[in-house]
């Protein structure tokens, strides 16, 4: 069935006229527009730099063109691996071949010191190593340094006991022998400087390991113990005592501890004369220390090194040690009635070596944190001066051989494991 259907009458002459005046009245067709392709001379230069990016590295190893300056590695790099036709060498040919050249390839020198000049000298980044401080000043940051100075941990009853019977022994042992002996510790650079420690770090004690040891080595000791901080604290108004880019004192600092020593020796021999400055002539010479090489910045950040020389002359300096070792024998009719050394110390006293020799008529010089006997029975010295840096008192264990320590009614004990400074226990 049809459904039903509404017919309406539909005029077409308005509906007409309305479609005409819209026609009228619209804007034209916008012209279409034709698709830009990217030049073909990009592309290319976009491969080729591609390719030239890859290739880079490679070309600069193999053409050598890297530049030594600002590397200072701590470490042997890793060597070519060479090809081998078993199973287990094939096996581990790519890892061996990967960390060969992630060690060597070309460019990352130049990286490394973009990063450390980003790191360091524009933001002031520290490191795990190297503390940023202020004005140029940089701070070794390892073993205990900086809480050295802030006095967070003290040394335990066991572990103090072990330092005075330890230094002890040795004063009696070589006493026994004739043999005069004096003990000191380098203080760190922190701790004559502190006012350079970017705002963070902070003094928490009010006693440091050395104040406690110097405190207990003068009531139960008859230990001559010298300490170099009033010396050096009072020569600061006279110019700088340490590197601003090294961990050690700088050679005018080593000549004002050396003359400490001279000081303590003329006590007992009256012959020696301890050094003077105001005598000595003084050189300016350019200088760029241990920690800028921990930095990658070694031979790009330099400071004023001054150059102190005695008026007996440069006898000898640490570029003279072989195998850690040196003996320096004076035949100046002054040095006559001078007495003869033994020093033992670290990189610290390596520095004091032309400074130490002008008190002695014979002086020979171990690069070593311990006292071997051998040495004594060997050189028979009138003195023994031994020294270590302030920091090793978190980590360094004063043993003595059985021959030193075994004459007395007890031997020393090392302090039990939970004794040992904090970063003894950490492995650091």
């Amino acid at each position: 069935m049809r459904p039903d259907v509404t017919e309406i009458d539909v005029d077409p002459e308005p509906v007409a006229r309305a479609l005409a005046q819209t026609s009228a009245v619209a804007p034209p067709a916008a012209a279409a527009t034709p698709l830009r392709l990217t030049p073909a001379w990009r592309d290319r230069a976009l491969i080729v730099l591609f390719i030239t990016t890859l290739f880079c590295p490679l070309a600069i190893l193999t053409l050598r063109l890297e530049s030594t300056v600002g590397m200072f590695e701590n470490r042997a790099k890793q060597p070519f691996p060479r090809p081998a036709l078993t199973t287990a060498a094939l096996n581990n040919y790519p890892r061996q071949f990967r960390n060969w050249w992630q060690d060597n390839f070309g460019g990352r020198g130049m990286l490394i010191r973009w990063n450390a000049r980003l790191r360091v000298q524009m933001l002031g980044l520290s490191t795990d190593l190297v503390v940023v401080g202020k004005d140029g000043w940089y701070y070794y940051d390892d073993y205990g340094s900086i809480e050295s100075y802030r006095a967070v941990d003290l040394m335990s009853p066991a572990y103090l006991d072990a330092w005075r019977t330890a230094l002890q022994d040795r004063h009696d042992w070589l006493a026994q022998r004739g043999t005069r002996y004096y003990y000191y510790l380098a203080p760190g650079k922190a701790t004559i400087y502190p006012e350079y420690l970017p705002q963070r770090i902070n003094r928490v004690g009010e006693q440091s390991r050395l104040d406690q040891l110097m405190a207990e080595m003068r009531r139960h000791s008859t230990v001559n113990m010298l300490d170099m901080r009033p010396a050096l604290l009072a020569a600061k108004a006279d110019g700088l005592q340490y590197y601003k880019t090294d961990t050690h004192w700088n050679l005018r600092g080593s000549a004002v501890a050396a003359a400490v020593v001279g000081q303590a020796l003329q006590r007992d021999f009256p012959a020696v004369q301890p050094l003077d400055l105001t005598q000595c002539t003084i050189e300016q010479a350019p200088y760029c220390g241990d920690l800028m090489g921990m930095l990658a910045l070694h031979q790009l950040v330099f400071e004023s090194q001054p150059i102190v020389i005695p008026p007996q002359g440069i006898l000898a300096t640490e570029a003279d040690l072989v195998n850690g070792m040196i003996t320096i024998t004076r035949t100046d009719a002054a040095a006559r009635d001078l007495p003869t050394g033994l020093c033992v110390g670290d990189s610290f006293m390596m520095k004091q070596i032309p400074y130490l020799a002008v008190h002695f008529r014979k002086m020979t010089f171990y690069w070593c944190d311990y006292l071997d006997p051998q040495w004594v029975k060997d050189g028979k010295p009138d003195v023994v001066v031994q020294e270590l840096v302030e920091r090793r008192l978190t980590d360094y264990w004063p043993l003595n051989p059985a021959e030193i320590s075994g004459h007395a009614a007890r031997q020393p004990v090392p302090p039990k494991l939970e004794d040992a400074p904090t970063f003894h226990r950490e492995g650091r």
